[in-house]
């Protein structure tokens, strides 16, 4: 008798993780709406902020060869360019930071607000049949 109440306890939990899957895909595929929004923090807000840094400037020909100078030192016969380098993309990365951490943080919460917008479409176990409070709990 318990273990047929354990196996229909968790169907009903696998049945309640199917229905929230599928009002959460339905979200993210765009049937309903969702899906869009982050598919723009990537076209849109992401390029349009890595636009606004100005690499042009930071990946000119000048800026590069001050980099790769300054990293060895001003002696042109021992010039080596990987600490140059290795500087020129340290300092790109940490210029590119802000607006990837804005992307993430932005899809994070568009995330976040479809799955509580999924919960909210899905059944709970009270809507099915016997529920988790323990009220169907045969006699011990």
């Amino acid at each position: 008798m318990i273990e047929m109440l354990i196996q229909g306890k968790l169907y009903t939990i696998m049945e309640i993780c199917r229905l929230f899957d599928q009002n959460f895909r339905e979200h993210l595929d765009e049937v309903r709406t969702g899906g869009d929004k982050v598919y723009n923090v990537f076209d849109n807000q992401l390029p349009a902020a890595l636009k606004r840094l100005q690499f042009d400037r930071q990946l000119s020909m000048e800026n590069i060869r001050k980099l790769v100078t300054e990293a060895d030192g001003y002696q042109p016969h021992l010039i080596a360019p990987e600490q140059g380098y290795h500087r020129l993309i340290e300092s790109t990365l940490v210029t590119i930071r802000g607006p990837a951490e804005a992307a993430v943080d932005a899809t994070h919460s568009i995330l976040k607000d479809l799955v509580h917008k999924a919960m909210s479409e899905t059944p709970t176990s009270g809507d099915f049949q016997g529920d988790f409070q323990g009220n169907n709990r045969p006699p011990v």
